[in-house]
């Protein structure tokens, strides 16, 4: 045999035997990288869900802490005796904060400026609307999309909003989707 019929039997098959090995380097460093990928976008997301959690969480005992306890006093008198009395009434609300629910308005109607105008009631209320604007289908009736989390730590406010809305409008009320980044929509329909 040759030496050049040596070398080329030889060379091929190393030659093929570092491709494949190359080839297995590359699929373990890809996956290693892939997985490295999707750990962080995992943390990433752990950390976000937990920070939507505190935030949920500070809004509900922002929302649900008590202010001051108003003290009442009220004098009675008794027709017997010439003597008055006087009591404390003692009474424990906890108060809601209004800056802290988020609204949407939105004007399902052809009639411009109906959100504007919504908005601007609420805000003389002390409410922070943080978007006006148009929705795209016309509804027949104003819907109140409210969150379900948001109906138990600011129940007084929704149900004022809602009171002040059916005062103007025709409402269906309807859940609102847990993944909204509102607490509350309002959608001003035909009537």
């Amino acid at each position: 045999m040759r030496l050049r019929d040596r070398i080329t039997e030889y060379l091929y098959p190393i030659i093929i035997v570092i491709i494949i090995l190359t080839v297995i380097f590359l699929f373990f460093y890809l996956a290693t990288f892939i997985s490295g990928i999707v750990d962080t976008a995992l943390e990433q997301e752990q950390k976000t869900q937990t920070k939507e959690l505190a935030i949920e969480a500070e809004a509900y005992e922002a929302a649900t802490k008590p202010e001051e306890i108003p003290l009442t006093h009220e004098t009675y008198s008794t027709t017997t005796t010439n003597e008055t009395t006087t009591s404390l009434l003692v009474e424990e609300k906890p108060q809601e904060n209004k800056a802290l629910i988020t609204i949407s308005v939105l004007n399902s109607t052809a009639m411009a400026g109906k959100a504007g105008e919504l908005s601007s009631l609420l805000a003389s209320q002390g409410y922070k609307v943080l978007f006006v604007g148009n929705e795209k289908k016309q509804q027949p009736t104003t819907l109140i999309k409210v969150k379900d989390t948001s109906k138990k730590i600011f129940p007084v406010s929704i149900s004022e909003i809602t009171n002040i809305v059916k005062s103007i409008y025709t409402i269906t009320e309807v859940p609102l989707e847990a993944t909204s980044e509102y607490d509350l929509v309002i959608v001003i329909g035909m009537s």
